[in-house]
């Protein structure tokens, strides 16, 4: 079976959600949109809200899927945690972390390789060297 990119990255997303839960981590939001942009999955383990960027690709041979969250693309994602952080009246640490999910072609999201990054990024934009 060949995937849309739309199904690809929903199929990571899907991996990216499990994989949190099992470590623990609720989930509070998917796919969070507001004017600043749209963040994948907002999920909390003990004081710490964690805003996460699910990038999937099907291998490496490109490169890390983390090396596709532009400078910008954080600049939105920290716009939109302040934004969340605000509207719920959040007073936890934020953190940006980075989900790299590998789905080989004609597999599903049962199947996916997942790493996750904490703190791939800093809420003042400087990024992390992957």
């Amino acid at each position: 079976m060949i995937y849309t990119p739309r199904q690809i990255g929903q199929m990571g997303e899907i991996a990216a959600c499990r994989f949190l839960r099992d470590k623990e981590y609720n989930i509070i939001s998917v796919n969070f949109t507001a004017k600043t942009g749209e963040i994948d999955i907002v999920a909390s383990k003990g004081n710490i809200v964690a805003f996460c960027e699910v990038k999937t690709r099907k291998d490496e041979k490109h490169g890390l899927s983390s090396e596709y969250v532009s400078l910008s693309k954080q600049q939105k994602i920290i716009k939109t945690a302040l934004l969340f952080m605000k509207r719920y009246k959040i007073k936890n640490v934020m953190r940006f972390d980075v989900l790299e999910v590998y789905i080989p072609p004609a597999k599903t999201h049962r199947e996916a390789k997942i790493n996750h990054i904490k703190s791939a990024f800093t809420g003042d934009g400087t990024p992390y060297s992957f």
